[in-house]
Formats: C-alpha cells, sequence, structure tokens
C-alpha cells in the first residue's frame, strides 16, 4: 500500500494472507449485518458482534470495549476461546487508552499487532526520520504497550474502532495467545463491519428514547385525569 506523506511516500509491504472474493465478503457482511439488525437491544447487539468479529479474525479473544461517559472503559460482550480467560464486564482507567490514542483510533480504524515479540526498526535513511508515521499501519508501538500485553498473555493483538455519528464510541479488541497476521483484506473488512455496527448501535438507542417517551407519555396521560380529579375535589 502507498500514500503520501509531506514531501515523502511511503510504502508499506505486508504478508499477505488467503484473498477473499468480492463476493464471499459482500454475503457475509450482508449476512452479518441482517443478525445485527435482529438484535433486540444493544446488549444482544454487541454480543452477536463479539462472535462476528472473531469468526472474521480468527483470535483467541474478542472484546467489545466500550467508553462511558467519564473516559473509562468496559468490555460490555466477548467472544473466546474458554482457555484464555475471560474480561467480560471487567472496568478500566481513562487512562487505559488516553485522548491522545483515541484521536489516532478515529483516524485509523484498524491496527494490527501480528507479533509483540518484533524487534522495531529505524527509519532509515536518517533524514527522514521526523516523517509523520500516523497513517501507517505497519509502525512499531509503545514498549509500554508491548509489555502490558505480556503481562496479559498475549502475543498478538488487533483493534477496531467503532466511531458513531464521529465520536469514538469503543473499540473491537482482539487478543490471540500466538503471534497472528491480520491481513488488510481482513482489516478492511472488519472496519466495514464496525460501521455497520456503529449505525446499529445508533438504531437501537433510537428506538430505545422513542419507547421511553412513549412510557413517559403514556403515565403522564395516566397521572393527569387524577391530579385534575384531585383539584376539583378542592
Amino acid at each position: 500500500t502507498l500514500h503520501r506523506s509531506g514531501d515523502a511516500m511511503i510504502v508499506e509491504l505486508e504478508a499477505a494472507g488467503d484473498p477473499l472474493t468480492a463476493g464471499a465478503s459482500l454475503h457475509w457482511l450482508e449476512t452479518t449485518a441482517g443478525a445485527f439488525e435482529r438484535a433486540v437491544d444493544v446488549a444482544a447487539l454487541c454480543r452477536r458482534a463479539a462472535t462476528a468479529f472473531r469468526a472474521l479474525t480468527g483470535f483467541d479473544r474478542v472484546m467489545i470495549y466500550r467508553f462511558l461517559d467519564d473516559d473509562a472503559g468496559r468490555v460490555v460482550a466477548e467472544d473466546s476461546d474458554p482457555a484464555i480467560g475471560s474480561f467480560l464486564n471487567h472496568h478500566f482507567p481513562a487512562t487505559d487508552i488516553p485522548r491522545q490514542a483515541r484521536a489516532l483510533y478515529i483516524r485509523n480504524r484498524t491496527r494490527a499487532i501480528p507479533d509483540i515479540g518484533y524487534t522495531p526498526q529505524p527509519i532509515r535513511p536518517a533524514a527522514y526520520r521526523d516523517t509523520d508515521l500516523s497513517d501507517v499501519a505497519t509502525r512499531s508501538v509503545s514498549p509500554l504497550h508491548i509489555q502490558y500485553l505480556h503481562n496479559m498473555g498475549v502475543g498478538a493483538s488487533a483493534s477496531i474502532s467503532i466511531v458513531k455519528d464521529g465520536q469514538l464510541w469503543g473499540l473491537v479488541a482482539c487478543h490471540h495467545r500466538e503471534p497472528r497476521l491480520m491481513p488488510r483484506e481482513i482489516r478492511l473488512t472488519a472496519s466495514t463491519l464496525a460501521g455497520i455496527f456503529a449505525r446499529q448501535v445508533r438504531a437501537k438507542e433510537d428506538a430505545n428514547a422513542y419507547r421511553e417517551r412513549l412510557r413517559l407519555s403514556s403515565a403522564a396521560d395516566a397521572i393527569l385525569p387524577i391530579i385534575t380529579g384531585a383539584r376539583g375535589l378542592r
């Protein structure tokens, strides 16, 4: 893949996985989108999403990580190999994913670390070491994050951003015990699926808000005659 960064042309070379035909990918996305639409609420939607993303990526553990109002995070759904353990319902502080990192998650919708045991390489030639690598999929990550993954017993990880109405709603977080590639074709499909998921979150939240308005209106209609009658007695 190629893109420009300032006066530099950046070329990324990575291992290719088994190619997905356009027809097979579209059929799978359509079928999965239908399953998302049939989910009765956001909680059920998240459970279906965790299962779908794990089927797509093949990772040992796939979590739907939702940001809360105080910027903390919570794992609201998970599909995983029982042998790897679970993080379902675990809460993480806001510092787990700082604001600057969240801005990059909106800019770059997918991120993968195929092997946490990789050896970082410097940019060569040295004249290009100030090149902006924000849009580079194969760039290195913080050693602190690598240690964080190592402490969790993770050999490979990936994340897919869930962006709703231009805001980072959450992440699809993927963990694997051994090194594992997430080829570009899978990343693109995962990003498309995350967009479908985000639209369904909005639709179900809107439907829930509408039902709540109807409930409050019905409650008001039931109370009004009682209040009116009480006033009449006076």
